[in-house]
């Protein structure tokens, strides 16, 4: 019997996964060409039993119809309709794990005298040799089967194939390949197409030359033909925006009606749009989907990171977040529920640290507003899209509610206590401070120096209060500030808040730089000192600097390296050399200084005071008599302000925090090398925590490290040269899922950049591409441009015109110091060292973030 869609089946086992489509399409009323179907089992009671299946084929040839046969099959399809496509659908095609897409014959513009022929090729696909093959790889146990679907041939204008999930990176968007005419050219892989890829619809294109098309054979009156694509069309879009929109629309409604990623096939004719099947993606995994970014905390782990680093940050941050959760009021019970989102919330990738994005948002959904904050979390850690994932709520609405109550009076409590937790922490944490300071951790035995560190990192995770809190509220003050400049004053003042920040002149950062300029001021006063800063190497310097004629220049470095020897690039990493590690180091700062003419801070270190008064200036005039708005605002920015200034200064609590933990771990290699357990005392570093602790304990498995640190050290040397994107995506287990495109591809050069505005100024001059503050002599005034910035990078800043930095956020480092001393300044600026290179010369705009390449420097024009 034949069915259509005024005449629907009692089952569908004999229908196949397309027709069973087709039908679920009519329901939802998508548009779909008109159709018939032929259920499987007409053609298997045709087949005479204990027929050998190599005879099938001889079989359906030789097969004559009855005229009657077709009646059912016209009755379903328009009066008039001359043309058919005859497809197939196979019982196992288009199921959720394969499609068979391709495999079956597919007859078009069929006219209905040759309408029997074309049934009897697609029914005896069914058993050619592809689909043998085809169904032994995958296992088919099931003698094959197919029912042949008979439908409406449309005249397409262009046709496509569109995926509502990205299937090469999972993202959540639409994905649309398409040609002019019939969609078989594409799926063939004949035709060149264009991509359009939708995302909060906004279009982004990739247009293809497309010189044929497949349309219908009018010299013949049947079948297809490829003809060639007028000239003025060939690099048009084959699809307007318009059409793209429209198909976003019914991609959306047919993924929410299957629950599933789905793969469509459609065209258009005319202003119609049809679509002629949709099946579940079938190339994407089933394993979880996640996402890393290192946008934002790269700035404190920059390049590689060491074994025992990570093993140590990895703890600390699921602490510090758990803790963050308890005072937040989130219960204990629903905190351990989520003990694996807290010791997940890092990544190391090759040897870099990313942010693990997906168990980050599941830890903020555990407080109020989450639909909010998320949004300020992203902008604080720098990220660039959006977090696409949904997040499932708990069912039970009853303990939902008590939790948003419970957490929003903690959240409240928390607020108002905030400033006086602030005094405490740091009375309580320079105390133990200058405890552990007094220790000698050499003259400690292994077990006293293991309990010594514990107690001491106890203090770090479980007493961090103040400073995670501080970083809540400083995402959120800041995000509301934004909004606020956004609904008062309107997008064009999109730089309000920035301006407002400036010039904050309690900012800790910027001591170093004032330090600096005392000691370059002091070595000026002694003209056989300025003859060695100008002649003599580093180390050198630092010997002769021990002599009794400089020891008001040398008590000056003493006292800088005693308060910021710690503070350093790569500061928060445990194997980075310090500069009161290596006071060399530091002193190759200075020596760039005095080769360079520089005799004191050249920039205004108490703030862009014109650009702070200038923006409250404009507040106050526009909320001049709104009494209300002028309360909230002055009350946000106040806070915002507060928070913004804590938030740099309490890191260089962490940076002490983190370099007594740097001595003691250094200590413990130190013994290690000592009792020949590592070759070297810094080998201590390719090593884990537990591995330290466990071998100690007496319970590591590893009776000897030589072998583990020397695999290690040779791991890490082949990803020094790898090159990593600021996200990766991927299912499962991401070594072995990693999607191709997660490592950055050369791109083509462009002359307009744009990143996020930090602080306001137009500056036009030469780059200086910097990867380290040790090479600070290639800046002398130049724009510093360099990948991603950390409190150790400030001393550099005054030899800067203006700064554009590849990575961060407005709450990076480089954005607020940049702000406290009035420097333009640009982050987050994709793509910024593959476009931008050292000499080239640009013009960067610090209120708009847009960087205009002016002029490429000569050995960038002959590459």
């Amino acid at each position: 019997m034949i069915y259509n869609s005024t005449h629907p089946p009692e089952s569908l086992a004999y229908f196949g996964g397309k027709a069973t489509s087709l039908l679920s399409l009519l329901k939802i009323g998508v548009n779909i060409p008109e159709f018939a179907v032929i259920p499987s089992n007409v053609l298997e009671n045709l087949i005479p039993k204990h027929l050998p299946m190599d005879q099938y084929a001889d079989f359906i040839t030789s097969f004559y119809f009855d005229s009657d046969f077709f009646d059912a099959i016209y009755q379903a399809l328009p009066k008039g309709c001359h043309f058919f496509a005859v497809r197939s659908s196979g019982i196992d095609e288009d199921g959720r794990f394969f499609s068979f897409a391709g495999q079956f014959e597919t007859e078009l513009f069929v006219k209905r005298e040759f309408l029997s022929d074309a049934i009897k090729r697609v029914w005896k696909s069914a058993y050619s040799e592809r689909i043998t093959v085809y169904r032994q790889q995958n296992n088919f146990v099931n003698p094959p089967a197919i029912a042949v679907i008979i439908q409406a041939m449309i005249h397409a204008d262009a046709s496509g194939v569109a995926f509502t999930l990205n299937p090469l990176t999972g993202d959540d968007e639409l994905v649309v390949n398409a040609v002019y005419g019939l969609g078989e050219g594409l799926v063939s892989g004949e035709l060149e197409a264009d991509m359009f890829v939708v995302r909060n619809n906004q279009i982004s294109e990739q247009i293809t030359e497309k010189k044929l098309s497949l349309v219908f054979d009018e010299y013949k009156g049947t079948g297809t033909v490829y003809m060639e694509v007028p000239d003025e069309q060939i690099n048009q879009p084959c699809l307007t925006a318009a059409q793209i929109l429209e198909l976003a629309n019914a991609a959306a409604t047919l993924q929410e009606h299957y629950q599933a990623p789905q793969d469509i096939e459609f065209c258009f004719s005319g202003k119609s749009l049809f679509i002629l099947q949709s099946r579940p993606i079938t190339t994407i995994s089933n394993e979880p989907f996640t996402i890393w970014d290192n946008s934002n905390i790269v700035e404190s782990y920059p390049g590689l990171t060491s074994p025992l680093t990570f093993s140590f940050i990895k703890k600390m941050y699921a602490a510090v977040y758990r803790q963050l959760s308890l005072i937040m009021g989130i219960r204990s019970k629903k905190i351990e529920d989520q003990t694996a989102v807290f010791e997940n919330m890092l990544g190391l990738l090759w040897g870099r640290v990313y942010y693990n994005l997906n168990n980050w948002h599941a830890a903020l959904a555990l407080l109020p507003g989450y639909e909010l904050n998320a949004s300020f979390m992203d902008k604080m850690m720098g990220v660039k899209e959006k977090f696409p994932t949904k997040l499932t709520k708990q069912n039970n609405k009853l303990n939902e509610v008590y939790d948003v109550v419970r957490a929003i009076f903690s959240v409240l409590k928390t607020h108002r206590n905030m400033n006086k937790d602030r005094k405490q922490f740091l009375k309580h944490f320079h105390a133990v401070l200058q405890v552990y300071e007094q220790l000698d951790f050499d003259r400690m035995s292994l077990q006293e120096l293991m309990d010594c560190y514990l107690e001491f990192e106890n203090t770090l995770s479980k007493n961090w209060r103040a400073p995670i809190v501080n970083d809540f509220f400083c995402m959120v003050y800041f995000g509301v500030l934004q909004k606020l400049c956004f609904k008062y004053f309107g997008e064009e003042e999109k730089d309000l808040h920035n301006n407002l920040l400036t010039g904050a002149k309690d900012i800790i950062s910027t001591e170093p730089i004032e330090w600096t300029a005392d000691i370059v001021q002091e070595i000026h006063k002694n003209e056989h000192a300025v003859v060695l800063f100008e002649n003599d190497s580093p180390a050198e310097l630092w010997a002769k600097l021990q002599d009794d004629s400089f020891s008001a220049i040398r008590e000056k470095i003493d006292c800088y390296l005693k308060k910021w020897g710690a503070r350093c690039v790569g500061e928060l990493k445990l194997e980075t050399i310090t500069y009161d590690q290596c006071p060399e180091n530091f002193i190759s700062i200075l020596k760039s200084y005095i080769q360079n003419g520089q005799t004191h801070n050249q920039k205004n270190l108490s703030g862009h005071n014109q650009v702070r008064e200038k923006a409250e200036d404009f507040v106050n005039q526009r909320l001049n008599g709104k009494w209300v708005k002028r309360l909230i605002f002055k009350f946000v920015l106040k806070k915002t302000r507060y928070l913004v200034s804590n938030r740099e200064n309490l890191r260089f609590e962490r940076t002490k925090g983190f370099g007594m933990v740097r001595v003691m771990m250094l200590s413990f290699g130190k013994k290690f090398a000592h009792a020949g357990i590592i070759n070297y005392e810094r080998d201590i570093f390719y090593l884990t925590q537990h591995e330290i602790f466990d071998f100690v304990n007496g319970t590591s498995i590893h009776a000897n490290f030589f072998d583990l640190i020397e695999l290690r050290r040779k791991i890490y040397n082949q990803f020094e040269g790898m090159v990593l994107s600021e996200r990766i995506k991927g299912r499962g287990n991401v070594y072995k899922n990693l999607q191709n495109f997660a490592f950055k591809e050369n791109e083509s050069k462009v002359d307009l950049l744009h990143g996020i505005p930090c602080c306001p100024g137009i500056v036009e001059g030469v780059v200086s591409v910097l990867r380290s503050p040790q090479e600070i002599d290639q800046l002398n005034g130049n724009i510093l441009v360099t990948s991603s910035t950390d409190p150790g990078w400030v001393v550099l800043f005054p030899k800067a015109t203006a700064i554009v930095v590849e990575r961060g956020s407005l709450l990076s480092h480089s954005a607020i110091v940049s702000r406290e001393m009035g420097i333009p300044c640009i982050v987050g600026v994709k793509g910024l060292l593959n476009q931008v290179k050292s000499g080239d010369r640009i013009k960067m705009n610090g209120a708009t973030g847009q960087i205009e390449i002016l002029k490429r420097h000569e050995r960038e024009k002959t590459n």
